[in-house]
């Protein structure tokens, strides 16, 4: 249900940013900006390797992966595989049923 109701990513504005936000490499000629899709902060290329699909956004995204910062694809990633291993977990525990003594 969150999920439903994110909000449209916002961005930062290209003309407020001159350097990356993890490396702080100054943009240029050849070194171009890259928004991540996930935090809207602006990132050199190097800096956003990552593509990764952003559940919360697939209203505005689709279903296909966007390119991620550093930072958002590992904590995407991470928090993926917790909820992965919750549901894992859910599956193998069934509550086993009380033993009941007939002979009392």
């Amino acid at each position: 249900i969150k999920y439903l109701m994110s909000r449209k990513p916002v961005w930062v504005e290209d003309s407020k940013v001159h350097e990356c936000a993890k490396c702080r490499k100054a943009f240029g000629i050849f070194v171009r900006k890259h928004h991540c899709r996930n935090c809207g902060r602006i990132f050199c290329n190097g800096c956003t390797q990552h593509s990764i699909v952003l559940p919360k956004f697939t209203r505005y995204y689709g279903k296909e992966p966007v390119r991620v910062c550093d930072t958002c694809y590992y904590s995407e990633r991470s928090a993926a595989m917790k909820a992965k291993r919750n549901i894992n977990v859910n599956k193998k525990t069934t509550p086993v049923k009380q033993r009941t003594n007939n002979n009392q």
